[in-house]
């Protein structure tokens, strides 16, 4: 027990916080092949994170909390019922920086990867199926899946001046699970950019 109190310790030691990120764009939506939601392809999205160097410069860690929300109030359609979707997202990532590591290194481009759990919330906002039910019936409540994720992706930053940067993100998800809600997951992109305040 003393012994990984003094490991933990010491790796505590190791990590410099030095960053803090807001970024906002657009991620894909969960069914954006569906016919019914397919003028809803894309959210917007804000992300905050928070960066360390852990050990070495070149290695930073950080954890982020995300937010989308589909804004779906309203469809005109027929012969079906239509849920609104939103998820809070929250994260780990380890970025890679090779011009840290490379005195040669030209591109402005960090690798990372990580893992993240999506707290997803459906909500029944309108339509009647073929039958005649609304979302007051209880065929169609609200409901929430919980769904865990990898990602990899690319990020660059650019020094503005003093201690802000303007920083890109893409990332990619990949499911961990095997349900209809977790292969929504795939071929799931998140494009953001956003100010990065060193600290």
């Amino acid at each position: 027990m003393i012994l990984i109190m003094v490991l933990a310790n010491s790796s505590l030691a190791q990590i410099n916080f030095n960053s803090v990120s807001v970024n906002v764009g657009q991620i894909n939506t969960l069914f954006p092949d569906v016919e019914l939601y397919s003028n809803h392809q894309h959210a917007f999205y804000s992300e905050l994170e928070v960066d360390a160097e852990i050990a070495v410069t070149y290695i930073r860690g950080g954890v982020y909390w995300g937010y989308w929300n589909d804004g779906l109030d309203h469809l005109s359609v027929r012969d079906a019922v239509y849920y609104s979707f939103k998820s809070h997202i929250v994260g780990t990532r380890f970025t890679f920086l090779p011009n840290k590591l490379f005195n040669n290194w030209l591109l402005p481009f960090g690798i990372f990867a990580g893992a993240a759990h999506h707290f997803v919330s459906a909500s029944c906002v309108g339509g009647f199926d073929f039958i005649g039910n609304t979302c007051s019936s209880d065929l169609y409540e609200d409901y929430t899946r919980n769904i865990n994720t990898l990602e990899v992706g690319l990020s660059s930053e650019i020094h503005i001046f003093g201690p802000l940067k303007i920083q890109g993100k893409v990332n990619q998800f990949f499911p961990l699970g095997d349900n209809e809600f977790d292969r929504r997951q795939k071929n799931r992109r998140a494009y953001k950019v956003g100010l990065v305040l060193s600290l």
